[in-house]
């Protein structure tokens, strides 16, 4: 997630790691944090449909604090804008899949392999990234649980 944001979300400024790790806080309290492997995919994406969703109402609750929003001073037109990415990276996985995305975070790998668009060693996780189409499956099956239920 924080790849994502590095990469992607930098612009307009406004979007800070805390914000995400809040959102993953929040989400391990739903889910547990006890992912499975086969659960990862599908938990990038609803991680990422939190935040779209934070940035939508400007609301995102201080974790250890929750009467105050860290969203709160984030102007109406960057987190507008800043939903919109979030909501294109989800409509378009494909995007999640680059190998820049998820890098592994070792002594080799630096801010700069980010922002001038490098590749390095590109992992998923511990093994190769899934197939498109696995991803795909996974992208389907989540947004039939969200819209329909």
């Amino acid at each position: 997630m924080k790849a994502i944001r590095r990469k992607l979300l930098s612009k307009p400024k406004g979007l800070i790691s805390y914000h995400i790790k809040t959102v993953l806080f929040y989400m391990l309290d739903k889910t547990g944090s006890d992912w499975m492997k086969s659960e990862r995919a599908g938990n990038i994406l609803k991680l990422l449909a939190s935040l779209a969703e934070a940035l939508k109402t400007r609301s995102l609750p201080l974790y250890f604090e929750p009467r105050l929003n860290t969203l709160e001073s984030m102007d109406a037109g960057t987190a507008a804008e800043l939903e919109k990415k979030v909501r294109e990276i989800l409509c378009s996985p494909g995007i999640l899949l680059e190998g820049c995305l998820f890098q592994s975070m070792d002594e080799d790998h630096k801010k700069e392999h980010f922002q001038k668009g490098e590749e390095s060693n590109p992992v998923w996780f511990d093994e190769k990234p899934p197939s498109r189409e696995k991803f795909a499956d996974t992208l389907v099956d989540f947004v039939t649980k969200s819209y329909t239920s």
